[in-house]
């Protein structure tokens, strides 16, 4: 029997009855469906039985001599789509947490000696982040001597996803991240935000290319990451001018003080001009 589970292959077989290949998700998502596959060769004896099992629980059994030729048993976390089940595959849907567990495959054939073969593995039921991550707060240039600031969300994971930022496909130094506490909602399900503030300085930055890679992943448990992933331009000023820039904003937002304060001393003397006179 050719097994295939976290990329390695086992050979087993019972006589002339072989298992060519096992197909068991060692993660699955908790908002897909999820295949299983039993494949085998029953070496031109006739096939009494194919029976699946969840933590030696057996919940489906495919019979082709007898009618019908397939059951199924309730067992807690497993929901059985008979319409997309066969000899050589099952489909759960929907999953729960509880169709965490051992999931086993046992093929017979014919009499007398109703030969079997059994193989099995674990699978862990998952939720990947919903719509993302999704890095949020980007803006598409930056001047060399500014912060680019941003967000790294991931909704609805289970369990909580663990976010990572990357810049130029180096991970970001961890005192450049600003950590936020894990929303929970009902599930439970996380949200995790990770923030990034990664000053721009002429020696972090290659200003020949005058692009900078931005990318932030969430793992969740051991499966593999799902990203988000961007790019900004870059610009070099001279530091007079970056000045200049900063007073110019500043100086709008005095303006619109010394604005807001003028109306506010007007408004106050027409109301004393009311009132005493």
């Amino acid at each position: 029997m050719a097994r295939i589970r976290n990329c390695e292959i086992y050979e087993s077989s019972k006589g002339g009855l072989v298992l060519t290949k096992l197909v068991i998700p060692q993660w699955a998502d908790l908002r897909s469906s999820v295949t299983l596959y039993c494949q085998f060769d029953t070496g031109g004896v006739s096939l009494y039985s194919v029976k699946w099992y969840k933590d030696d629980h057996e919940f489906f059994q495919y019979t082709p001599g007898f009618n019908p030729q397939t059951l199924v048993f309730d067992v807690d976390g497993v929901n059985v789509d008979e319409s997309k089940s066969s000899a050589s595959e099952v489909t759960l849907y929907p999953l729960t947490r509880m169709s965490n567990g051992n999931y086993k495959c046992e093929v017979s054939t014919d009499a007398p000696n109703f030969p079997t073969v059994v193989e099995d593995a674990n699978m862990s039921v998952i939720a990947f982040p919903d719509d993302g991550p999704r890095i949020e707060g980007l803006r598409p240039l930056y001047s060399v001597g500014e912060f680019l600031e941003a967000n790294c969300t991931a909704k609805m994971t289970f369990p909580l996803a663990q976010v990572t930022w990357f810049i130029n496909n180096l991970e970001v130094d961890s005192y450049l991240l600003e950590r936020y506490t894990p929303e929970v909602s009902e599930g439970p399900f996380y949200n995790s935000t990770l923030g990034l503030r990664f000053p721009l300085k002429k020696e972090w930055v290659d200003m020949n290319k005058k692009l900078m890679h931005v990318k932030c992943t969430a793992k969740v448990a051991g499966a593999e990451p799902k990203s988000d992933e961007s790019s900004v331009r870059l610009r070099l000023v001279p530091d007079q001018t970056l000045s200049q820039e900063r007073h110019i904003l500043n100086a709008g937002a005095g303006a619109a003080i010394n604005n807001n304060c003028a109306i506010i001393l007007i408004i106050s003397a027409v109301y004393y001009y009311e009132v005493y006179n």
